[in-house]
């Protein structure tokens, strides 16, 4: 049965589990299409659509590489920028949060070579666990750091599920916003580190959470 993958299509299927998991990822071009009929059609969503949509976006665009943007959230900023327009703040878990406090804050981590990137997450394991990987699913050198910043409601543009599953969550952030804050980012200590995830064949072991 093939995915849908129009924004109307993909909204009046949205009880069917679209995302399961990486397979069932829609491909890099089709993610692209996918973006640009949001941006087309963004004035016509309410905010509950709006929100959904974002999170069906940034489980679809999946992980960038180290360094690249031709994957991941920072391939279709634009459409998720104009869809938190239209929810008026964040979406959490595909819902709506317009009246989140701008003051609320979360203390988020990132791992890898420089606290620069729209992927961040509340759980520091995770973090380490994906500062300790390569893009091809290798380790890198046990010592790439893990960088910590209290962010802002308004820094953020989405929180979904790590991977599509349950537990820690990953959030989605503005680089327009979160650049100038780089400064303020720290990295943490290697000894307060918790132990990274466990790996299977070069995939993160996401039932070991």
């Amino acid at each position: 049965m093939l995915r849908p993958t129009t924004p109307e299509d993909r909204w009046q299927a949205r009880g069917a589990g679209l995302y399961a998991g990486p397979e069932q990822q829609l491909d890099p071009e089709q993610v692209t299409a996918y973006a640009a009929a949001l941006l087309a059609d963004v004035d016509d969503y309410g905010g509950a659509r709006a929100a959904w949509h974002m999170r069906d976006l940034v489980l679809n665009a999946g992980d960038a590489p180290t360094g690249s943007t031709a994957g991941g959230a920072e391939a279709v900023l634009d459409a998720l920028r104009a869809l938190r327009r239209r929810v008026g703040g964040p979406s959490v878990h595909g819902k709506p949060r317009p009246h989140m406090p701008p003051s609320r804050t979360w203390t988020l981590y990132r791992g890898g070579p420089d606290p620069i990137g729209c992927s961040w997450t509340d759980d520091a394991r995770v973090a380490r666990t994906y500062a300790r990987s390569r893009p091809d699913g290798f380790e890198r050198h046990p010592e790439a750091p893990v960088w910590t910043l209290d962010v802002p409601a308004t820094a953020v543009l989405a929180v979904v599920p790590v991977a599509g599953h349950g537990g820690p969550d990953e959030f989605v952030l503005d680089p327009a916003e979160v650049d100038g804050m780089a400064e303020q980012a720290t990295r943490v200590p290697r000894e307060e580190l918790p132990r990274p995830l466990r790996r299977r064949g070069g995939r993160i072991d996401w039932t070991s959470v």
